[in-house]
């Protein structure tokens, strides 16, 4: 994964901040471009078109669902607001995770268009990463019993497994 600093996020901001008319940059405005940019040097130009602005039309059979979740074609305020919320959500996330070992095969996965699973291993791992609990992600292997998503690390020297799972969004709920 690229390296990026918080001296490059502060630069990002004084950049945003100089260039758009200070009626637009207000504080929302400029946290969704930092979100954005960042997204764009971390995951891609072309991933960040696709899946976070409704305005790019054209989009990729592997990036439809991300588009979706993220909610680029907002029909509703609400979906403006989740969208904006969900892409800076991504972006703090990956800022701040992005030392830990295994990032780059969640990188690989965002790129492929599996937003949703993504998202939650990374709050899981943002949770763990707030509490300085050690871990880390662990690449595919489809190998029964060897593929599980994160190891955290134990004082005592040793490691628990970890299976990262969520409630797909689309999905509806049962009385389970």
């Amino acid at each position: 994964m690229k390296q990026m600093t918080t001296r490059w996020l502060e630069g990002l901001a004084r950049y945003i901040l100089a260039t758009y008319p200070s009626d637009r940059a207000d504080s929302d405005f400029v946290k969704f471009g930092m979100s954005t940019q960042y997204l764009r040097e971390v995951v891609g130009n072309e991933w960040t078109n696709q899946t976070v602005f409704g305005e790019h039309k054209t989009v990729d059979r592997d990036k439809r669902e991300a588009r979706k979740f993220l909610r680029a074609e907002a029909n509703e305020i609400s979906d403006n607001y989740r969208n904006q919320e969900r892409t800076q959500r991504i972006a703090e996330l990956l800022f701040n995770l992005q030392l830990v070992q295994g990032i780059d095969g969640l990188l690989q996965r965002l790129r492929r268009g599996e937003v949703e699973a993504v998202y939650c291993e990374l709050e899981a791992g943002g949770y763990l990463h707030t509490r300085d609990i050690p871990f880390n992600y662990v690449a595919e292997t489809s190998k029964k019993g060897e593929d599980f998503d994160g190891r955290i690390s134990l004082n005592s020297g040793g490691t628990i497994n970890c299976e990262m799972k969520c409630k797909v969004e689309t999905t509806e709920l049962s009385h389970k």
